[in-house]
């Protein structure tokens, strides 16, 4: 739905997958395969973009998801909320913060010695994105040609929280391993038309 400055999409969903498959490592570091059996899944996206005015727009989204089996790593909801500025072709620029729900981890992980380990609850977390870009026409010669610098900063305030176990890894006394949030990262780049 487009409504002069406001623009809305979403999406319902249902999937029955009769032999859901998942992963783990066992002790010795290698993936086991299982059958997690019948796996439904339900829920809905959506999202929407104001335009503001001036070239600024505010944009969200939210996504559900229900699930009959507990998927690993499958974060419950996602959401998304950013500023937007868009002059032309030539300026852009986004600020966008998302957050992953809550989720578990390590299902059917084992410890060194082959004993089970219940899987581990991990809450939410959020990141804030921040890119820029400007495209200048006729560079590198003539026609209808842009040549575009990009500036990209993943995880602008440096959260470096953990967001996943190991799966059942532990280190040598025993305690469970976990993954963090990679740090802050920078990119740039230039592309051009020919």
């Amino acid at each position: 739905m487009n409504i002069k400055r406001l623009t809305v999409s979403g999406d319902v969903y249902y999937i029955d997958n009769s032999n859901a498959i998942q992963s783990y490592s066992n002790a010795g570091g290698q993936t086991i395969f299982t059958n997690a059996g019948v796996a439904r899944y339900k829920g809905f996206e959506s999202e929407a973009t104001y335009y503001l005015g001036s070239g600024f727009s505010v944009y969200g989204n939210y996504t559900r998801n229900m699930s009959s089996i507990a998927a690993q790593n499958a974060p419950n909801n996602t959401a998304a909320a950013g500023l937007i500025y868009q002059k032309g072709r030539q300026v852009y620029a986004s600020l966008m913060a998302k957050q992953i729900g809550a989720r578990y981890s390590g299902f059917n992980a084992v410890d060194a010695n082959g004993n089970p380990i219940n899987p581990i609850h991990m809450g939410a977390y959020s990141v804030v994105n921040f890119a820029v870009s400007y495209s200048v026409k006729n560079l590198l010669g003539e026609g209808d040609k842009y040549t575009k610098f990009k500036l990209k900063v993943n995880n602008l305030l440096n959260k470096t929280g953990i967001v996943q176990s190991a799966g059942g890894f532990t280190d040598a006394n025993n305690l469970p391993l976990f993954y963090t949030l990679a740090g802050r990262s920078f990119m740039a780049s230039v592309s051009t038309q020919f």
